[in-house]
């Protein structure tokens, strides 16, 4: 029973035999002993402490989490530390329901029951979570999809009607060609043939219809495609129209428009293996409860086809309430709960927006951070920066969407910062640029990551000192690396951009510029042909390099060191690190660190790390190091700053006891 501990005693011996009958709890109790007891003790009795159990609810949440989900805990009496726990889950329909609020998955997804759990939990979120939006009377957008019949939808212009609205969130596909044109709009807005539908917006208007709602927005069909002046004036309203909508569908798992949504989920095999267990209830039936002895249940978020495509990004978190058709699951996601439907065991997680901006006026946001410490604005900061770092790493079909498709997301922190961030430059913020400027492109050194550096865009995105200039995942310096005793040694003279359209400050940009005033370092000629993130120790050449090297064959070279990769033994590999003519146009040279280096040819002035935005060499006597922080670590003082001119070469470089006195304007 839920909460009550049993005492329970058997001998090894039993355990064993009791396996091999089938037994289950005599499986899991030997599972959590095994190899601990000595065959020698296989008569004597062991006491084992059995308790199902579950933390009480820390938030409004409803649906099961790693700490509130149901669990079998074992613990053997004579060694308490040694505890093992099991998640546990049962039917709908067992006895054992009200107490075990998990379930197995659901695979059956267009089913009567799914969309029932499906508005039950809108229901409990509209009318029980406080830090999620009510439903307002807004607009609907310019153009809906009418799905009162579902076999004959239609377009419908909608003059400003105030109604609720669905909208739906999906990967395009390299297919696109039934979309509304302004050849054939007059014919949509009559009816629109279902032959002539996607897939997964056919299912779209299903569910829209099967929850009881009649309006659906889908991009496709709502926007007219080949209407310059249509798809200007609906993309700025993006963001908008995902942030109004009653719900939006996402359409996870569907890799392109005819994929659909609505297929059977197949049950993961390993559900067939759990054990069952009989349950005693507290009316007196005696229920059957299944013990999950996988470990953490779905514990690692998927990632799935929306996962990597830009605009999918800024749709869903816009939006304040999600229906996800997830490859294995159907989900529920709002600002408090990140949960399957049904209560199966799942759970994970998901960036998301600040509570604040949904559901609040710009004034009543202002009133609220007015009240705000520093701890608050600095996890807004922090929030920002995985924002920015999930949203780099998505692909975009058209390069220049790349502020476009994000210009939602930058509205709604301008709305949370105001003019304590200045103006949004390009994916920067006007008052943030000592620390924005310093963003570093991730590099495909982490395995995990699979995002190799990629040459600079031939198409002009953004200024070089933006991260939205190069593709890739960034990421952007969080606050927190910085401590009170590390100062801005820079001055931001000037920072402009030039708007596409003077209607969207937060969209493409066609020029920038930016002046500041700092201390420079001649950028160092880097002697490995890597352009992965390395550190790096910083030398300068001797007056006897200096000479020989002028004597040297150009091909040839002076060997100057070695560089010994990691390993021992035979697994260790050495490499010879050579000076050229060309590396010496350079005041300043690099050599990977921990690299062996003659002292009567290098001398050692310091140590840098380097990043790359691009895999392209640097050019070393055309470009400075421009100091932008200095930070003091163990009293080691660091200087942190950028390489300009920034056309391809290294974008961000951390330098350990190297100065230069000189100041100079910086235009780049």
């Amino acid at each position: 029973m839920d909460g009550e501990k049993l005492l329970y005693r058997i001998t090894p011996a039993d355990m064993e035999a009791g396996k091999g009958v089938g037994c289950t709890l005599c499986a899991l109790l030997q599972d959590c002993v095994d190899g601990i007891v000595p065959k020698s003790s296989e008569s004597a009795e062991l006491d084992f402490v059995l308790k199902v159990r579950r933390e009480r609810k820390e938030s409004e949440a409803s649906g099961p989490s790693p700490k509130t989900a149901p669990r079998l805990r074992i613990r053997p009496v004579d060694r308490p530390s040694l505890v093992t726990e099991y998640y546990l889950y049962t039917a709908p329909s067992d006895p054992a329901a009200r107490d075990i609020i998990t379930r197995p998955p659901l695979s059956r997804i267009d089913s009567t029951e799914a969309y029932q759990h499906t508005l039950a939990r809108l229901d409990e979120c509209i009318a029980s979570h406080n830090n999620c939006p009510k439903p307002r009377e807004t607009p609907l957008p310019t153009r809906v999809i009418d799905c009162m019949d579902p076999s004959k939808p239609r377009l419908l212009m909608t003059a400003g009607t105030l109604a609720p609205y669905l909208a739906l969130s999906y990967v395009w596909g390299s297919n696109a060609s039934h979309v509304t044109l302004e050849s054939n709009i007059d014919k949509y807005l009559v009816g629109i043939d279902t032959s002539v539908i996607p897939r997964t917006i056919q299912d779209a208007i299903t569910v829209t219809h099967k929850l009881g709602m009649r309006y659906l927005w889908v991009d496709a069909f709502c926007i007219i495609q080949n209407s310059t002046e249509d798809k200007n004036h609906e993309l700025a309203r993006m963001g908008q129209i995902y942030h109004d909508a009653y719900l939006t569908i996402v359409a996870a798992s569907s890799a392109h428009g005819n994929a659909g949504i609505l297929q059977d989920r197949p049950i993961p095999t390993h559900y067939a293996t759990h054990p069952h267990l009989p349950y005693h209830c507290r009316d007196g039936r005696v229920g059957s409860i299944s013990v999950f002895t996988d470990g953490i249940p779905d514990g690692r978020i998927q990632r799935e086809p929306v996962d990597f495509r830009a605009w999918c990004f800024q749709e869903r978190l816009l939006s304040p309430r999600k229906l996800i058709y997830a490859t294995d699951a159907l989900e529920y996601h709002c600002q408090t709960d990140f949960v399957s439907v049904n209560n199966s065991l799942k759970w994970g997680g998901y960036v998301k927006l600040n509570k604040l901006v949904f559901g609040l006026s710009d004034d009543e946001i202002r009133s609220r951070v007015a009240q705000w410490i520093d701890e608050d604005w600095g996890e807004l900061q922090m929030e920002w920066v995985l924002t920015v770092s999930n949203y780099s790493s998505r692909a975009l079909t058209q390069k220049t969407d790349k502020l476009v498709a994000f210009a939602g997301v930058a509205e709604q922190f301008n709305r949370l910062w105001h003019a304590s961030a200045g103006r949004y430059v390009a994916g920067l913020w006007e008052k943030h640029l000592s620390r924005d400027l310093l963003w570093l492109r991730e590099s495909s050194y982490q395995d995990w990551l699979d995002d190799p550096l990629h040459p600079r865009p031939q198409v002009y995105l953004a200024p070089s000192w933006s991260w939205a200039s190069v593709e890739g995942r960034v990421r952007v310096q969080p606050p927190v690396l910085y401590s009170g005793d590390d100062v801005e040694v820079c001055d931001v003279l000037k920072c402009d951009v030039t708007l596409m359209d003077e209607r969207q400050p937060y969209g493409r940009v066609t020029a920038g510029r930016l002046e500041i005033r700092a201390a420079r370092v001649p950028i160092p000629s880097i002697l490995w042909d890597d352009t992965s993130e390395q550190h790096y120790e910083l030398v300068v050449p001797t007056e006897e390099l200096r000479a020989r090297i002028t004597t040297a064959l150009p091909q040839d070279g002076i060997v100057v060191g070695k560089f010994r990769a990691r390993g021992t033994g035979e697994d260790s590999t050495s490499s010879q690190i050579t000076v050229r003519r060309e590396h010496m146009q350079s005041e300043l040279l690099a050599v990977v660190d921990s690299t062996e280096f003659e002292d009567s040819l290098l001398t050692s002035v310091g140590r840098a790390f380097i990043a790359f935005d691009g895999p392209e060499s640097g050019a070393p006597g055309r470009a400075w190091f421009v100091s932008i922080y200095q930070l003091n670590n163990e009293n080691i003082i660091y200087t942190e700053g950028l390489i300009v001119p920034n056309a391809g070469y290294a974008n961000n470089i951390d330098v350990e006891n190297y100065a230069d006195s000189k100041h100079v304007q910086i235009a780049a």
